[in-house]
Protein backbone atom coordinates (compact mmCIF):
# COMPACT_ATOMS: atom_id res chain seq x y z
CA UNK A 1 0.00 0.00 0.00
CA UNK A 2 1.14 3.86 -1.28
CA UNK A 3 0.22 5.24 1.98
CA UNK A 4 2.24 8.53 0.50
CA UNK A 5 0.81 8.72 -2.46
CA UNK A 6 -0.99 12.03 -2.95
CA UNK A 7 -4.24 11.83 -4.15
CA UNK A 8 -6.54 14.60 -5.73
CA UNK A 9 -10.16 13.91 -5.77
CA UNK A 10 -11.91 16.96 -8.23
CA UNK A 11 -15.50 16.79 -8.09
CA UNK A 12 -17.97 19.71 -7.41
CA UNK A 13 -20.56 17.64 -5.52
CA UNK A 14 -19.95 17.72 -1.96
CA UNK A 15 -21.74 14.80 -1.25
CA UNK A 16 -19.60 12.66 -3.68
CA UNK A 17 -16.69 14.38 -2.24
CA UNK A 18 -17.45 13.38 1.29
CA UNK A 19 -18.27 9.66 0.01
CA UNK A 20 -14.70 9.62 -1.64
CA UNK A 21 -13.18 10.86 0.89
CA UNK A 22 -14.57 8.23 3.81
CA UNK A 23 -13.75 5.26 0.84
CA UNK A 24 -10.20 6.23 0.75
CA UNK A 25 -9.98 6.69 4.65
CA UNK A 26 -11.26 3.65 5.26
CA UNK A 27 -8.31 2.19 2.95
CA UNK A 28 -6.08 3.99 4.58
CA UNK A 29 -5.53 6.68 2.52
CA UNK A 30 -5.89 10.28 2.37
CA UNK A 31 -6.71 12.76 -0.44
CA UNK A 32 -7.38 16.84 -1.46
CA UNK A 33 -10.41 18.36 -3.12
CA UNK A 34 -11.05 20.43 -5.96
CA UNK A 35 -14.73 21.39 -6.41
CA UNK A 36 -13.77 23.04 -9.58
CA UNK A 37 -11.12 23.16 -12.70
CA UNK A 38 -9.54 26.27 -11.81
CA UNK A 39 -9.23 24.47 -8.09
CA UNK A 40 -8.24 21.39 -9.75
CA UNK A 41 -5.42 23.71 -11.89
CA UNK A 42 -4.16 25.53 -9.05
CA UNK A 43 -3.77 22.46 -6.60
CA UNK A 44 -2.02 20.49 -9.32
CA UNK A 45 0.28 23.22 -9.96
CA UNK A 46 0.82 23.57 -6.11
CA UNK A 47 1.70 20.14 -5.14
CA UNK A 48 4.54 20.17 -8.10
CA UNK A 49 5.91 23.52 -6.42
CA UNK A 50 6.01 22.07 -3.23
CA UNK A 51 7.57 18.87 -4.97
CA UNK A 52 4.82 16.08 -3.62
CA UNK A 53 2.56 15.87 -6.97
CA UNK A 54 -0.08 13.74 -7.03
CA UNK A 55 0.09 10.29 -8.13
CA UNK A 56 -4.08 9.34 -8.08
CA UNK A 57 -6.91 11.87 -9.53
CA UNK A 58 -10.33 11.05 -8.96
CA UNK A 59 -11.85 13.05 -11.85
CA UNK A 60 -16.03 14.24 -12.49
CA UNK A 61 -16.35 14.90 -15.59
CA UNK A 62 -18.78 17.73 -15.40
CA UNK A 63 -17.75 20.84 -13.17
CA UNK A 64 -19.02 24.27 -12.36
CA UNK A 65 -16.34 26.05 -14.77
CA UNK A 66 -15.71 22.74 -17.34
CA UNK A 67 -15.13 19.89 -17.57
CA UNK A 68 -12.82 16.36 -17.24
CA UNK A 69 -12.31 16.33 -20.67
CA UNK A 70 -10.49 19.76 -20.76
CA UNK A 71 -8.68 19.11 -17.34
CA UNK A 72 -7.20 16.07 -19.53
CA UNK A 73 -6.63 17.97 -22.44
CA UNK A 74 -4.60 20.54 -19.81
CA UNK A 75 -2.60 17.76 -18.94
CA UNK A 76 -1.28 16.93 -22.20
CA UNK A 77 -0.77 20.61 -23.39
CA UNK A 78 0.07 23.00 -20.40
CA UNK A 79 3.99 23.14 -19.61
CA UNK A 80 3.01 23.46 -16.16
CA UNK A 81 1.17 20.60 -16.14
CA UNK A 82 2.39 17.80 -17.87
CA UNK A 83 4.98 16.65 -15.91
CA UNK A 84 1.92 14.58 -14.68
CA UNK A 85 1.75 12.71 -17.65
CA UNK A 86 5.52 11.28 -17.42
CA UNK A 87 5.31 10.84 -13.49
CA UNK A 88 3.16 7.81 -13.84
CA UNK A 89 -0.11 9.60 -12.35
CA UNK A 90 -2.66 7.63 -12.89
CA UNK A 91 -6.51 9.42 -14.06
CA UNK A 92 -9.71 7.58 -12.94
CA UNK A 93 -12.76 9.28 -14.38
CA UNK A 94 -15.74 8.82 -11.69
CA UNK A 95 -19.22 10.43 -13.24
CA UNK A 96 -22.60 9.98 -13.92
CA UNK A 97 -22.16 9.76 -17.81
CA UNK A 98 -22.51 6.65 -18.71
CA UNK A 99 -22.42 7.07 -23.08
CA UNK A 100 -19.72 5.80 -25.31
CA UNK A 101 -19.09 9.25 -26.55
CA UNK A 102 -17.87 10.32 -22.86
CA UNK A 103 -16.17 7.27 -22.31
CA UNK A 104 -14.69 6.79 -25.78
CA UNK A 105 -13.23 10.79 -25.08
CA UNK A 106 -12.01 9.95 -21.62
CA UNK A 107 -10.17 7.05 -23.05
CA UNK A 108 -8.50 8.91 -26.16
CA UNK A 109 -7.25 11.28 -24.18
CA UNK A 110 -5.79 9.01 -21.96
CA UNK A 111 -7.76 8.85 -18.52
CA UNK A 112 -6.44 5.16 -16.85
CA UNK A 113 -10.00 4.02 -15.70
CA UNK A 114 -13.71 5.31 -15.84
CA UNK A 115 -16.24 4.01 -13.49
CA UNK A 116 -20.04 5.55 -12.95
CA UNK A 117 -21.66 6.73 -10.30
CA UNK A 118 -22.63 5.37 -8.21
CA UNK A 119 -19.35 4.15 -7.41
CA UNK A 120 -18.85 0.38 -7.39
CA UNK A 121 -16.17 0.32 -4.33
CA UNK A 122 -15.21 -3.25 -5.54
CA UNK A 123 -14.58 -2.17 -8.84
CA UNK A 124 -12.90 0.65 -7.34
CA UNK A 125 -10.47 -1.46 -4.99
CA UNK A 126 -9.62 -3.16 -8.14
CA UNK A 127 -8.52 -0.17 -9.78
CA UNK A 128 -6.56 0.94 -6.72
CA UNK A 129 -4.82 -2.79 -6.11
CA UNK A 130 -4.19 -3.04 -10.09
CA UNK A 131 -2.47 0.67 -9.93
CA UNK A 132 -0.29 -0.59 -6.94
CA UNK A 133 -2.34 1.92 -4.36
CA UNK A 134 -3.66 -0.79 -2.48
Amino acid sequence: MNKHLHILIIEDEQIHQEYLLRFLERQGLQADVAGSLQEAVEALITALTQNRPYGLLLLDIMLPDGTGHDLLEQLRNDARLSTYKFNNCRIIMITGMDDLKHIAGAFAEECDAYLTKPVNEAQLVELLHKFHIL
